[in-house]
C-alpha cells in the first residue's frame, strides 16, 4: 500500500498541462485620461453625491474611521507605490473632519470587473478629535487623490452624508 501512495505524486505530475486558452488580461498602462474610482462596501460607481459616508469605530480602538476601496485605471506605476491623500470637509462649516495619507502599492488586476486596473487594500480615512455622535448626519465633501512618482495625479470626490455603521 505504501508503494501506491509513493507513486501517486509522480502520476499526478505526468498529467495533462492546464488548458491556457483564456484571453490575456488587459494591461495597466497609462492613458491620457486616468481615472480614480472609490467605493465603500460595494461596487464602484455607487458613491455619488448624496450617498452615505459610512463610518464607525475601528475594532482595535482609536479615532472613528471610514474605509475606502480604490481602483485606478489609465495610470502606470501603481505597483511601485502611489501617494494617496484623503480628506473630508464639512460642507456647511468647512471644518476638516477626516484625513488619511498613505503610500500604497497596487496590483494590476487581471480578472472580473477590475481587469486592467490597479486595485489595493482598503484605506482608512480617520476622524481625529471627533466623537461618533458629533459626526453622524453631517454632510462632507470627500476628496481622494492618487499620485505616481512621475507627478501624474488623479482625483475622485463626492458629497456624502456621514452615517454611523
Amino acid at each position: 500500500m505504501r508503494r501506491v501512495f509513493a507513486i501517486l505524486p509522480i502520476l499526478y505530475a505526468c498529467g495533462d498541462a492546464p488548458d491556457d486558452t483564456g484571453d490575456a488580461p488587459e494591461s495597466c498602462e497609462a492613458t491620457s485620461n486616468p481615472l480614480l474610482e472609490i467605493a465603500q462596501y460595494g461596487p464602484y460607481g455607487e458613491l455619488v453625491d448624496g450617498s452615505a459616508l459610512l463610518f464607525g469605530n475601528p475594532p482595535q480602538g482609536g479615532a472613528p474611521y471610514a474605509p475606502f476601496s480604490l481602483r485606478i485605471s489609465g495610470m502606470d506605476q501603481g505597483d511601485l507605490g502611489m501617494g494617496i491623500e484623503m480628506e473630508a470637509i464639512d460642507s456647511d462649516t468647512q471644518e476638516l473632519l477626516g484625513t488619511g495619507s498613505y503610500t500604497q502599492r497596487f496590483l494590476c488586476s487581471n480578472t472580473g470587473d477590475n481587469d486592467g486596473t490597479f486595485v489595493g487594500a482598503d484605506l482608512h480615512m480617520r476622524f481625529f478629535g471627533w466623537a461618533l455622535e458629533d459626526l453622524d448626519g453631517r454632510a462632507a465633501q470627500v476628496v481622494i487623490t492618487a499620485a505616481n512618482d512621475d507627478g501624474i495625479q488623479v482625483e475622485a470626490s463626492y458629497l456624502g452624508v456621514l452615517e454611523r455603521e
